[in-house]
């Protein structure tokens, strides 16, 4: 079961991930999208910085 949500967790990983990158192409400032991808500010730095 374990195996199961860490791979859905990644799965979910991987959206939010591409959503911060197209927030971040359309202007919006880190703190922002933050608050709109619901994640901290600390997954949003290190998701821009791969």
């Amino acid at each position: 079961m374990r195996i199961i949500e860490e791979y859905a967790q990644r799965k979910v990983d991987e959206k939010t991930e591409v959503f911060i990158h197209d927030l971040k192409e359309e202007g919006y400032g880190t703190k922002d999208i933050a608050r709109l991808a619901r994640v901290s500010l600390d997954f949003v730095e290190k998701t821009l910085a791969k």
